[in-house]
């Protein structure tokens, strides 16, 4: 599961990552939404869409259903699993025809009873793209809601000493596939996850500090006292 992310690099790397300008009403706000040390459900994240275009957009992490009675539901749909997103009643709708780009710059992720946190990134610190669905829901006063949920698949043999989950962060090269590709049968669907995950070779322990909300600092993303880290890849 991935219920903490990051994003601190700043708006001209997430444009740069996904080829495109974010227009000029996102761009104004962006200050309010990051830099982002502790991001989690229903803080909003920037995403590539396709829907008759590429746009670059903020969606809300969580998602909410068209048909859903209350926004609530997105806390328990923040993340879908690739295993089951294809047929599953809440995503498969999204699946097939709402998919995006989520860019982070790390997550983070608890290992053992301990629940010893650890950030999880690549060594150059900069953002990469996770494959993700997103949703539209029309609100009471007119308003559009629109809403996110993290793929996730199983930890590569490198991750899986601290979780056995991880996002299923994607190859830039893969990026246009992902938003295209119908994946009609689960023989292309499983070859797409084993061949476009990015590797993710920066892994450190940080402090509990990152266990609250609340906390929302450069101190998250510092290493630990201890240092320790994992090398990979």
């Amino acid at each position: 599961m991935c219920g903490r992310a990051t994003l601190v690099s700043g708006i001209k790397n997430v444009e740069k990552l996904f080829g495109l300008r974010f227009e000029n009403e996102v761009a104004s706000s962006w200050n309010n939404f990051f830099p982002n040390y502790n991001l989690a459900p229903t803080h909003y994240l920037p995403a590539l869409v396709k829907d008759e275009d590429k746009s670059l957009v903020l969606l809300r992490w969580g998602l909410v259903p068209f048909w859903a009675k209350d926004v609530k539901i997105g806390y328990k749909m923040i993340n879908a699993r690739a295993e089951t997103i294809r047929e599953k009643p809440a995503y498969k709708n999204s699946f097939r025809r709402r998919r995006c780009i989520v860019a982070i710059d790390g997550y983070y992720e608890w290992q053992g009873k301990e629940k010893l946190p650890w950030r999880i990134g690549k060594a150059d610190k900069a953002p990469f793209g996770v494959a993700a669905i997103w949703e539209e829901k029309q609100e009471v006063d007119g308003s559009l809601l629109r809403t996110v949920s993290l793929i996730t698949r199983p930890a590569v043999k490198e991750l899986e000493q601290i979780h056995d989950r991880m996002p299923l962060a994607l190859l830039s090269s893969t990026f246009d596939h992902w938003l295209n590709e119908p994946f009609s049968s689960e023989n292309d669907w499983n070859k797409f996850i084993d061949t476009a995950i990015l590797p993710l070779n920066k892994v450190y322990r940080v402090s509990k500090r990152v266990n609250s909300v609340r906390n929302n600092d450069a101190g998250c993303i510092s290493p630990d006292d201890n240092g320790e880290q994992l090398s990979l890849f």
